[in-house]
């Protein structure tokens, strides 16, 4: 049986998903947790001191968005519970951690209890997405053909 995206569902998750992502990493960074990510090490060794590419990032938020998006239609095409949402946001809590934490601090001089930070920012950043994405998938979020 073959199974079929509802495409304005999709592009309506991603664009929730891109702003999730987004905002999230904003607040953390900038807001929340400024003092701690523009200590001189952070800044030096990381990105130069210089301040983020937000186009970049929003084209970066908006992609993860829609890989995201497409993977939890594809896990719950029949729709999902608050649950599956934060199970979903921990998974990809995990693979996000894996793969900007484990390797920014195993290749740049990193601040103190950045595993901490990052793992704690990932967990917050994966399971306010899964939510999002779960709002707006619904119990439909597939249509069988």
């Amino acid at each position: 049986m073959e199974t079929k995206i509802n495409v304005m569902k999709l592009l309506l998750a991603t664009v929730v998903a891109g702003v999730v992502l987004f905002a999230v990493g904003g607040i953390w960074h900038s807001a929340l947790f400024a003092d701690y990510y523009n200590q001189k090490g952070a800044t030096d060794s990381m990105m130069g001191g210089t301040k983020p590419n937000l186009g970049a990032l929003a084209v970066a938020s908006l992609l993860e968005g829609f890989v995201l998006s497409w993977f939890y239609m594809m896990a719950y095409p029949n729709g999902s519970t608050f649950m599956d949402s934060v199970l979903f946001g921990v998974m990809t809590a995990v693979i996000g951690f894996s793969l900007w934490g484990l390797t920014s601090f195993a290749v740049i001089k990193t601040p103190d209890n950045w595993l901490m930070m990052e793992g704690g920012f990932s967990l917050a950043q994966g399971i306010l997405t899964g939510f999002g994405i779960m709002i707006v998938t619904g119990k439909k979020a597939m249509a069988m053909a």
